[in-house]
């Protein structure tokens, strides 16, 4: 279990510059991730891995996440997460210019 974590940090940081603390023991082990836009926290459930998402890296101890998903390998939890902290502003910027020139014809 702290293994797979352990392998999913060590990929991520090759990828990124995110701020990766393994939190927990044993069973209750778990990754937390934060950029300075996001937040996501990963453990291990059976041979897959749990992830849950939100949109502010502030402490998220009391905020639901705004998505989660159950993901099969240690490949496709760290491709999802780079795409997921990696793509963040990018798509926050994308919204406001469709949304901006639509809301200003209206």
């Amino acid at each position: 279990m702290q293994d797979d974590l352990r392998a999913i940090r060590v990929c991520l940081q090759a990828r990124t510059d995110l701020r990766i603390v393994l939190r927990g023991s044993g069973v209750s082990s778990f990754l937390y991730i934060r950029s300075s836009h996001r937040a996501a926290e990963v453990s291990v459930e059976g041979k897959e891995f749990f992830v849950e998402y939100w949109d502010s890296a502030d402490d998220n101890s009391h905020v639901p996440p705004i998505k989660s998903e159950t993901l099969p390998s240690i490949s496709s939890t760290t491709d999802t997460l780079t795409e997921w902290f990696l793509t963040g502003s990018s798509r926050k910027i994308s919204i406001a210019l469709i949304i901006g020139p639509v809301s200003a014809i209206a």
